[in-house]
């Protein structure tokens, strides 16, 4: 888009809050005639503005061009130029007709970045301007004459300073006097200039090449620089300097560039993205059960087609035998294969293992160890409990049963005591702060109670005679208040559940009461 605003502030000097009664302001480095401040000099000369011979309105500027000093206007621009972009800039100059003895040529205009600030008599020679009037074409008329360039702007020039920029030389001079007496090194050459403009004409591209390129695995491809943008210079990463190139294998790409050869090089990177493929997946169970069928789905985010072995084309598939199912897909860069491996699912099996040992109060661990790795809802123990892990702390049968997929896996064990069930003390007496101490019966744990099916104990005094006999495991012997200390015999049988398949225990000894 053309943007035809004028982007120098008050390009005819009509504005002049400062101005005397004459309509005359001198300028200075960093002070104007106005505020916000908008034309200044840019060196020690002082460039003016004037109403003696404007072209339009009221104003002109004005300032000397050498013999003996060189003058300088300056003004910020509305808004900094962008690089790239093509410019018009247009100016009318005229000689001042009053005490003329000499005329100049090689008048210039830059456009400088940042304020300019040059505390120097001497002509600005370090400055490189976008425009200069041919050399030995004397501006001599007392006319205002109209030059028009255009320019490609290296960006972010926000100042125009205008005025001549080389030294006075041999042929530089043309005599417009009257008296060939003057010195020409005390001849002041003043001009006038009004009706400065500087506007966009043209507008290139921001970028010159694209930010990022995808690639595809051993693809090839060229960036290229387009012809219709002007370019002084160009220099790729890789050393070449042509408008177009192959890309080479890195990770980037930079290309330098000048839009004119007095601007600054710039840089642009493109970042090459080598396109790796995307995930392909198969979800769906690992194993099938035997009459069953199961569901296998192909999950491809960026893929535009999907086909099975099975020469299906959707996404899921369902399957009822074992075998190897693959899928292939295509994506913008070729195709892509994954494959999912179904173990047909035989009978249920597990077995429980043991870890540790139920001795010494220790427990004793019990773990589910399943043959396949099956699809289980749940697991449960004879006891109640759920899970793969049960701790036992007492002998019995321990079973479990997992409900799966495919059925109900199921095992047991039996963990056998590490001694005798039942214990017998040797000595029970009258009188005991521990009522236990005062009878005489059987030790059992409680939690081993509900193994014993059946239990008899009797007791003997020391003549022989049967003093006691239970069939209650938890009934114990007293003997009579009367009763001196003596010794007794004991005979006691055990039978336990049959599951347990333990032997039938018997136990018999002597036990002394004392009175």
């Amino acid at each position: 888009m053309v943007n035809c605003q004028n982007l120098v502030p008050n390009p005819s000097f009509e504005l002049c809050q400062k101005c005397d009664n004459r309509g005359f302001k001198e300028l200075y480095i960093g002070e104007g005639a106005n505020t916000p401040i908008d034309w200044t000099a840019a060196t020690f000369g002082t460039s003016d503005i004037r109403s003696e011979f404007p072209r339009t309105g009221k104003r002109h500027g004005g300032f000397f061009l050498g013999i003996p000093k060189f003058e300088y206007l300056t003004t910020k621009l509305t808004q900094p130029l962008i690089a790239g972009y093509t410019y018009r800039c247009i100016f009318h100059i005229r000689l001042q007709e009053l005490n003329a003895y000499y005329a100049l040529d090689q008048f210039g205009v830059h456009f400088h970045t940042g304020i300019p600030n040059y505390p120097q008599a001497e002509p600005l020679s370090q400055l490189n301007l976008q425009y200069e009037t041919p050399n030995d074409e004397y501006i001599s008329d007392y006319s205002y004459k109209n030059y028009s360039f255009n320019f490609v702007a290296c960006g972010g020039e926000d100042h125009i300073i205008l005025g001549r920029f080389k030294k006075i030389g041999i042929g530089d001079t043309l005599f417009v006097g009257k008296d060939r007496n003057i010195n020409p090194n005390q001849a002041a050459v003043y001009y006038f200039v009004d009706d400065i403009s500087v506007e966009l004409i043209d507008s290139a591209v921001s970028n010159i090449v694209v930010d990022q390129i995808n690639l595809c695995e051993g693809e090839t491809k060229t960036v290229e620089i387009p012809d219709s943008i002007k370019l002084a210079s160009i220099l790729w990463s890789t050393g070449e300097t042509s408008r177009k190139i192959s890309i080479p294998k890195v990770d980037t790409l930079w290309v330098e560039y000048k839009f004119d050869d007095k601007c600054a090089s710039i840089r642009e990177t493109i970042k090459i993205n080598r396109k790796l493929p995307p995930t392909l997946s198969i979800s769906g169970d690992q194993f099938i059960c035997t009459g069953k069928s199961t569901i296998l789905t192909a999950f491809c985010n960026s893929c535009s087609s999907i086909t099975w072995n099975t020469n299906e084309s959707t996404n899921q598939i369902t399957v009822s035998s074992a075998g190897t199912y693959s899928v292939k897909a295509k994506w913008e860069c070729g195709e892509i294969i994954e494959s999912k491996t179904i173990r047909a699912q035989s009978t249920p099996k597990f077995e429980i293992e043991t870890k540790g040992t139920i001795c010494n109060n220790n427990q004793l661990n019990l773990i589910i160890n399943f043959e396949d790795t099956p699809t289980c809802d749940s697991i449960v123990w004879n006891n109640g409990a759920k899970g793969i892990l049960q701790k036992a702390s007492s002998f019995g049968l321990y079973s479990a049963k997992a409900y799966c997929e495919c059925g109900i896996y199921s095992d047991s064990i039996i963990i056998n005591p590490c001694d005798k069930i039942i214990k017998f003390p040797n000595v029970f007496i009258s009188q005991s702060e521990i009522d236990e101490n005062e009878s005489f019966g059987p030790y059992i744990d409680k939690k081993d109670l509900d193994k014993i099916i059946s239990f008899t104990l009797t007791v003997y005094n020391r003549f022989g005679n049967k003093v006691f006999e239970t069939a209650d495991i938890q009934k114990r012997y007293i003997p009579e208040t009367n009763d001196v200390s003596q010794t007794f015999i004991y005979y006691a049988e055990i039978n336990f559940a049959k599951e347990l398949n333990l032997p039938k225990e018997s136990h018999k000894g002597e036990v002394t009461f004392i009175k």
